[in-house]
């Protein structure tokens, strides 16, 4: 079964349609437009962190629950956009004396996923409790904890979170460890920033699963696996180059170097075609207090031919982009966007097409 059919499933014998669907059937209602660019999402809120199912067939993502302002829940879509087919939460019913987000879908493997979750009481500033998550996106099915959050790193840094997991083969993730940075705008909204710490490995044959620490990457901002399970491409704050490493010898060489285009992060990489979002709105500082710190608020989206090196732009107008996946055929890449103006505004996903 396919993780497509493998959704359907799950859907049919976790749920019923009322939950978390209105009452009777649903209509499987196609997307407002079939050419690219297309915008999969109109909830409202925030639907963030895009991940493809493994046959290409739909896309995971976290959205925000309707009737909550914090709770965030993981979806998936078909891969043209349309009705979600897919919506796990925490809980169905609000909860309105404590927050609960599941975050950071990773679709793996024989219809496995890995996410993040997070939760704290209401009005607390950081999550009291938090765990990386291996199981399936059956409502009903809350996963095996395989890693606490936060947690002491080998290298002596705390993670307080994790960013762009994935997993490099059916028994190892990737992600990067990140720390929070929390304050206020506008003298009333909280603004956390997570910043990374640097790449991670989590050994899911260990008990309890093992971590380690990618040398070379301090305040690494995004993560790639390459397809051998071998080596990783990933991106560092402030930097506008994008590199990869070799796991068994450490080796490291500059993929593509963007230059005067800007800071490089969220890089995916499928065949010979590299995405990464450059420039924008975007900074980075070094304290030597409270370590790195990169603010990101979107950029542009830059196509990189990794035999020819050459750069090309995906425009969407007017968005400022972050967090793109490359379809598994290399054909389209999916992102997060955010209007221009004014700066505030909630991401949608959005389709485009690859030249």
């Amino acid at each position: 079964m396919g993780p497509a059919a493998a959704l359907v499933a799950i859907l049919a014998l976790a749920c019923g349609h009322q939950e978390p669907f209105p009452s009777g059937n649903v209509p499987d209602v196609g997307p407002w437009s079939v050419n690219p660019p297309v915008r999969l999402t109109f909830s409202g809120g925030p639907d963030l962190e895009p991940a493809w199912l493994e046959d290409g067939s739909g896309i995971a993502y976290s959205f925000r629950q309707s009737d909550t302002l914090q709770d965030r829940c993981i979806g998936a879509l078909p891969a043209g956009g349309g009705t979600r087919w897919v919506a796990k939460c925490v809980r169905v019913e609000a909860s309105t004396d404590s927050v609960e987000a599941l975050r950071e879908v990773a679709p793996g493997p024989g219809a496995r996923y890995a996410w993040r979750d997070a939760r704290s009481k209401v009005k607390r500033v950081a999550p009291d409790v938090g765990s990386i998550r291996l199981g399936t996106l059956g409502r009903t099915d809350t996963g095996t904890a395989v890693r606490s959050i936060p947690y002491l790193a080998p290298s002596g840094n705390v993670h307080l979170a994790v960013t762009h997991l994935r997993w490099l083969s059916p028994t190892m993730l990737t992600y990067v460890g990140a720390t929070a940075h929390y304050g206020l705008e506008c003298g009333r909204c909280l603004d956390t920033t997570l910043t990374g710490l640097e790449v991670t490995l989590l050994d899911l044959t260990a008990s309890p699963a093992a971590v380690s620490i990618v040398p070379n990457t301090y305040a690494a901002s995004s993560v790639w696996p390459a397809p051998d399970g071998a080596s990783l491409y990933y991106t560092l704050g402030g930097d506008s180059r994008v590199y990869r490493q070799s796991l068994a010898g450490g080796a490291v060489t500059v993929v593509h170097d963007f230059g005067p285009r800007g800071i490089a992060r969220d890089v995916c990489v499928r065949g010979e075609k590299l995405v990464a979002v450059v420039g924008g709105q975007v900074s980075f500082t070094d304290d030597e207090v409270v370590g790195p710190v990169q603010r990101d608020r979107g950029g542009a989206l830059v196509l990189v031919d990794l035999v020819s090196g050459r750069e090309t732009n995906v425009p969407l107008p007017a968005k400022r982009l972050r967090r793109p996946t490359i379809s598994p055929d290399g054909r389209r890449v999916v992102v997060e966007a955010t209007d221009s103006t004014p700066l505030r505004t909630m991401p949608d996903l959005w389709l485009l097409e690859l030249p």
